[in-house]
């Protein structure tokens, strides 16, 4: 305790006279003084230490040596040189938790020192730019988007309106080579009846709600013994079963993502891309690829050259939704 008195009536009586003498340089010279204290201290952790009081001592001599601001910066750093990078990590004139050698690299005005303030709107504060390492007056210099981004729910979404009837075997044993299915569909707001088949192997097309689906396969479930229609839309490759009188899902996620630093979501399928940031701040391109809602896993990978691959993790807090992976119909399309 006497030592830390000694310390303190010390440091309070040099940042006086610097004050009143040199007030242009007592910020630095403050800050080479303190540097060096904590680095005396980190060596000669314990209070009682002879060596620690000796070298608090001998710092104090040279501080009231009466020669210059400047020789007497010299003569600290030559004699406890790892107050340099104490000096870097410790110097925080406005208590902000970022060292004024950070602040006065990149210029920050003193309207912007506050640590949440975020001075090149590109939504990341000054204290997660200065732990990220990057620049916080350049808009396109931020970690990436991609790192701060949760993922709320994965969603199945049913195909509204889309409903298999029945499948019709109208040529006993030869039915895998055509079999007839038949759709309750929506065209023109109106619920109506449509056909499709697989006829020489090669499946006929249909229509609901302003999208076109053809038959890739029918086949019987082994266990059930109950026929699956197999569908794809026009133009995409992803299989969708159809099972009698039955809801009809997109057997691709649909994954909801939230951005906190602006609170907006996105929502992207799975395969489907999706954009993060503007051209002021830089654009980020994504793919989901996998998404997972028993495991609740999404994964993502960045579109362009050299693709890297990101986990996204669930969000902190539950949202306000009663049941996040309930099925949930899509808008209906008009032709």
């Amino acid at each position: 305790m006497k030592h830390s008195n000694m310390l303190t009536r010390f440091s309070l009586g040099l940042a006086l006279c610097l004050a009143a003498a040199a007030p242009v340089f007592a910020d630095s010279l403050l800050d080479v003084v303190e540097a060096a204290q904590n680095a005396i201290q980190k060596k000669y952790p314990s209070p009682d230490s002879i060596a620690r009081k000796i070298a608090l001592e001998e710092l104090e001599k040279i501080a009231r040596s009466g020669q210059t601001d400047e020789q007497i910066v010299r003569a600290i750093l030559e004699k406890y040189p790892e107050a340099t990078a104490e000096q870097s990590i410790q110097a925080d004139q406005n208590l902000n938790g970022i060292p004024d050698e950070w602040e006065r690299k990149y210029n920050v005005s003193a309207r912007f020192a506050a640590p949440e303030s975020d001075e090149d709107g590109d939504g990341f504060s000054l204290i997660r730019e200065y732990r990220a390492g990057t620049n916080p007056v350049d808009p396109l210099s931020h970690p990436k988007y991609i790192t701060q981004i949760y993922f709320t729910a994965i969603e199945l979404v049913q195909i509204n309106g889309l409903e298999l009837l029945f499948v019709a075997d109208p040529f006993k044993g030869n039915y895998n080579n055509n079999r007839e299915a038949a759709f309750s569909v929506v065209r023109n707001n109106r619920q109506r009846t449509e056909y499709a088949r697989i006829k020489n192997y090669s499946g006929t097309t249909f229509t609901n709600n302003g999208v076109s689906y053809y038959v890739d396969d029918i086949v019987d479930d082994p266990k059930t013994h109950e026929p699956v229609v197999y569908i794809k839309r026009d133009g995409d490759n992803c299989r969708i079963p159809c099972r009698v009188k039955q809801p009809i899902y997109d057997p691709r996620p649909r994954v909801r993502l939230l951005n906190p630093l602006d609170a907006k979501v996105v929502v992207s399928g799975l395969g489907d891309t999706f954009k993060l940031g503007s051209k002021q701040t830089g654009e980020e391109e994504y793919r989901i690829v996998t998404a997972d809602p028993d495991a609740k896993i999404v994964a993502v990978q960045s579109v362009g050259e050299n693709p890297e691959e990101f986990k996204i993790p669930p969000v902190k807090e539950e949202p306000p939704a009663a049941n996040p992976l309930a099925p949930r119909s899509q808008p209906q399309d008009k032709e």
